[in-house]
């Protein structure tokens, strides 16, 4: 069960007797853990010291303390939480909406162990905030562009957008972990300010989301005709860089291309030359590039049919990052 960790420990706390809690003090000595989130119920404010989670949202209504704290890496944490400037004696404390039990203002201050589950995906985030810039750059590039496509585009590429902050936004929320503080034998007033993100939820959100944006990419490339727009919507929607220059003679053709990963994750994959009908193929080309690294690419192409010598060719990308493949083409007008 997920938080079953957290939930031990919270309940070992909890049942610690009255005589064992510390005494009060005006500010209370931090515990020995080394990671600790200290939290002032009435100023709003919070200190962290010791770990790298941030504080995502932090409420207090009418007694009420409500927080949620965002764990940033793949692995939990496991930091002491201490609530200080609490007025009522005694709270309920609800985890991730489950009431864990009672426990005096005492052994708040001192502080409670807290277990935070780490993010699911969290490699996929940075392709996908790559996508969501690259859109949101291109739709103000071509917001007063007379094109005739522009439309079309624009309707692809802020789905692209909403889609992509919506799948980073899961990704982000699923390492979150809500407590809520309420004055004992008083009614929770405040409306919670946090939904629990389930993990498969999230994954299955996240497959969704990957389809979808190969579909616009399908697209994007099947309706736009124009080579150039086609290149830059392709690019803009994709964590790479991927260029082509032609150099062509009269019965060959040589492509040189590079490809760049242009977000945090590592990814490997293969670059095709897709060759004409009737054309001589030619071995792809394999990479696996950190974040900002380039690879570079030649493809040599012989007895070209006449009809092919004064053609667009085009370089397909086949790229994974992890899990999640996805192709990007690149395409170059003829002679």
């Amino acid at each position: 069960m997920r938080n079953t960790l957290l939930y031990t420990c919270l309940l070992a706390a909890l049942a610690m007797p009255a005589s064992a809690a510390p005494a009060a003090s005006a500010e209370p000595s931090a515990p020995a853990n080394a990671a600790v989130i200290t939290l002032h119920a009435g100023s709003k404010t919070s200190d962290i010291q010791g770990s790298d989670a941030s504080i995502f949202r932090f409420v207090v209504t009418k007694g009420t303390v409500q927080v949620v704290i965002l764990n940033s890496k793949s692995k939990a944490q496991h930091p002491t939480v201490r609530f200080l400037e609490l007025n009522a004696p005694n709270y309920d404390v609800y985890v991730d909406g489950s009431l864990i039990g009672s426990q005096s203002r005492e052994v708040l201050e001192a502080g409670l162990p807290l277990d935070l589950k780490g993010c699911v995906l969290l490699d996929q985030r940075a392709p996908i905030q790559r996508i969501a810039e690259g859109a949101d750059v291109l739709l103000k590039e071509i917001r007063d562009s007379t094109h005739p496509d522009v439309s079309f585009l624009t309707a692809i590429l802020a789905n692209v957008r909403m889609w992509s902050r919506n799948a980073d936004s899961r990704i982000r929320n699923s390492g979150g972990t809500h407590i809520l503080l309420n004055p004992t034998g008083v009614a929770v007033a405040a409306p919670t300010i946090w939904t629990p993100i389930e993990p498969d939820a999230v994954r299955n959100g996240t497959g969704k989301y990957w389809k979808a944006i190969n579909f616009e990419r399908s697209l994007i490339y099947r309706d736009i005709k124009d080579y150039t727009l086609r290149n830059r919507a392709l690019a803009a929607i994709t964590p790479v860089d991927l260029t082509v220059a032609r150099e062509p003679c009269e019965k060959s053709a040589k492509l040189t291309c590079r490809i760049t990963n242009k977000c945090e994750s590592a990814l490997s994959g293969k670059l095709v030359l897709e060759t004409p009908k009737g054309s001589k193929s030619v071995p792809s080309a394999r990479f696996s590039l950190d974040r900002g690294k380039s690879f570079d690419a030649a493809f040599d192409i012989s007895g070209l049919t006449p009809a092919a010598q004064g053609g667009a060719l085009t370089v397909r990308a086949e790229i994974r990052i992890g899990p999640v493949g996805f192709i990007q083409r690149a395409t170059i007008s003829g002679k």
